[in-house]
């Protein structure tokens, strides 16, 4: 038989904290996953590294006697008590005195508060202080926090795990050396596998929908293999930047299809892709800001649109362009994974920017005839 004890998230949370991070996040735009696509339901970072967290974590009532155990965390709880005692003992006598004189209006001051439950509290007040920490966007790379996170996730699995050593499967089910995967089914924008992802979880992530499941992989399953890496072409990548702050001021601000630009995965705490572009260029997939190199699209063919150097990006996020690319991008991935021996590598990479660089120049010149 399981042995289950209650979760952090079944008791109490910090909401109040958690909502002004979640709305927060609106405002935010560089390194938020919203920009890598856009996506119709996505569910604040703050709120799902929260629920994720509360729902890993143990709440401190299941371990009341470890806590007591511990001589300073005994004296916190006991501290705790005498003030909870006297201000109970002032309420019971005034409801006690209440009664006898047949007046009403005064509640049940209830049960005497016990060592037990201020242990509890104390240290339930100790994670929602983490918990309020975890939610800021500030500490969305900052590994002294996220690592207290992760650490407590580990101190209730291996709980979990003592507890249940007796179990047919524990062997398999209750590894204290492994933690649980994360799936979740629905992934759609892909915030929760990240969240996961982030704190420590082993994620998987699936959607019917191929759009989804291009956020995802760019989100949780490309940039942890790159992650730590040194640029691809990083004399490439400094050629690009001089030619950038040539041009800066030009009229026209339009990158020629002969530009290097590199595949720059910057992981967000290890786990996210920071980008707000399109697939571009003629050598490689560009995280980040990126504008269409070679697709053909130059001053003589947008001149009234407004452009500001050579931060004019082109941007489609409806219609069959988007459709189209995603779908070939799938069909292109898949094709090469279903070769024996075969993995997607720059040179993949590079192949799939071409394709999809040559379909939107043929699209967009359909589009202004």
């Amino acid at each position: 038989m399981t042995i289950t004890k209650k979760k952090l998230i079944e008791v109490a949370l910090p909401l109040e904290k958690i909502n002004v991070a979640s709305a927060r996040e609106k405002s935010i735009r560089h390194g938020h996953p919203s920009t890598l696509h856009l996506w119709w339901a996505r569910r604040p970072l703050a709120a799902a590294r929260a629920v994720i967290f509360a729902q890993m974590v143990d709440d401190p009532s299941g371990y009341v006697d470890e806590l007591l155990n511990d001589r300073v965390r005994r004296a916190q709880a006991e501290r705790v008590l005498a003030e909870r005692k006297a201000a109970w003992e002032l309420r019971r006598q005034a409801f006690a005195t209440a009664e006898e004189q047949g007046e009403g209006g005064l509640a049940d001051p209830g049960e005497e508060p016990t060592l037990e439950e201020c242990a509890a509290d104390v240290e339930r007040q100790r994670l929602f202080r983490l918990i309020e920490q975890l939610v800021l966007w500030e500490n969305t790379t900052n590994e002294d926090v996220l690592n207290q996170a992760r650490d407590e996730i580990w101190k209730s699995w291996r709980r979990t795990c003592a507890e249940n050593k007796d179990h047919p499967r524990a062997a398999e089910l209750f590894d204290p050396e492994k933690l649980p995967p994360f799936h979740d089914p629905f992934a759609g924008g892909g915030a929760i596998p990240l969240e996961a992802q982030r704190l420590g979880l082993e994620s998987y992530a699936s959607d019917l929908n191929p759009v989804a499941v291009l956020i995802n992989k760019a989100m949780i399953e490309i940039p942890p293999k790159f992650a730590g890496k040194p640029p691809v072409n990083p004399k490439s990548r400094g050629q690009w930047r001089g030619n950038r702050e040539q041009k800066k001021g030009a009229s026209s601000g339009t990158v020629s299809s002969g530009t290097d630009r590199v595949a720059e995965v910057d992981g967000h705490g290890g786990s996210g892709l920071q980008t707000d572009g399109v697939i571009s260029s003629d050598r490689a997939l560009s995280a980040g800001r990126s504008t269409d190199a070679s697709s053909g699209v130059g001053a003589g063919k947008h001149r009234g649109r407004k452009r500001k150097g050579d931060e004019h990006f082109l941007t489609i996020a409806k219609g069959s362009l988007m459709e189209t690319e995603t779908f070939l991008m799938l069909a292109v991935r898949l094709s090469y994974l279903t070769q024996p021996q075969t993995q997607p590598t720059f040179d993949l990479i590079v192949e799939i920017s071409k394709m999809l660089t040559a379909l939107r120049q043929r699209l967009l010149g359909n589009r202004e005839q």
